[in-house]
């Protein structure tokens, strides 16, 4: 009895099918666009990174871009209310005063965020 009751909620998840609307397949496309966008949000190079690096976004181009950049142990290490981007959208990030080690470099936008790796030489 206890082996049934432990496979239900295995067999109710693989069960259920969902319906997809294909009613407005003309908007697919755009929505495959912004899903490119979000699976690749920002880059950063060179890593690993000397004393700097180059932030490219694909999804933080606003102007209420946030950037956080912590250690391993979790500790906020820099923060900087406001990325300007340029035209093409990337902007440099001076990292010359941090320690060698392994970083986080995380983006903040509205409700959106994303965060990468980079390691400091």
């Amino acid at each position: 009895m206890r082996f049934i009751l432990l496979l239900l909620p295995f067999f109710v998840f693989f069960t259920n099918k969902t319906q997809v609307n294909t009613a407005h397949s003309q908007d697919l496309p755009q929505y495959q666009k912004v899903a490119k966008d979000l699976k690749k949000p920002f880059d950063l190079y060179p890593n690993p990174v000397a004393n700097q690096f180059t932030l490219k976004s694909g999804y933080f181009s606003q102007s209420d871009t946030k950037l956080y950049i912590f250690d391993v142990s979790g500790r906020m290490v820099i923060k900087l209310d406001r990325i300007l981007f340029d035209e093409e959208n990337t902007s440099i990030v001076d990292i010359s005063h941090l320690s060698s080690g392994l970083y986080f470099v995380q983006l903040r936008t509205g409700n959106y965020s994303a965060t990468k790796k980079i390691f400091k030489s």
